[in-house]
């Protein structure tokens, strides 16, 4: 049996080049999609050691896979010790130090700043001080005591 093809030889030609361009493009985006970013923090103050309701300096640096700046938006977030958001914010990378206020309500102990872009992503601790106020009221002939500072009050008295 004697089988014929009629398969023009121009369009074999286009089929194979059309075959050869998919997986060139494929394989270009994989790298694209595929880089990595270094992320960097750095506060004021350095130590990382954070006073409740103080303002504190927070810089993120951005540089792709060949140690060049990428300024871009990079999505901040800090985290207390029972790793509950204190605070979500965008901040321009590779720019300067961004001003942060802390709220009065944070617990003391070690938290995280939590730097991320696209698949990237770098953590570092820092500790918030310990605030150790109370407020002391009489109502109705009683004392009552009120923790007004961070720490973590696990007693009862009565």
């Amino acid at each position: 049996m004697l089988i014929i093809n009629f398969t023009p030889f121009f369009l074999k030609k286009f089929l194979k080049k059309s075959v050869i361009f998919f997986i060139c493009t494929i394989f270009l985006i994989s790298l694209v999609a595929a880089q990595t970013y270094k992320l960097g923090i750095a506060t004021i103050p350095e130590d990382k050691i954070f006073d409740i309701g103080s303002s504190i300096q927070i810089k993120v640096t951005l540089y792709d896979e060949n140690n060049n700046p990428v300024n871009d938006d990079v999505q901040v977030v800090l985290k207390d010790l029972r790793d509950a958001i204190i605070l979500e914010k965008t901040i321009k990378s590779n720019i300067g130090f961004e001003e942060i206020t802390l709220n009065q309500d944070i617990l003391s102990g070690e938290g995280k700043i939590i730097a991320k872009y696209k698949d990237s992503q770098i953590t570092e601790s820092f500790f918030i001080s310990e605030n150790e106020k109370v407020k002391f009221e009489i109502q109705d002939g009683k004392l009552i005591i009120t923790n007004t500072g961070n720490l973590l009050i696990k007693e009862k008295y009565t």
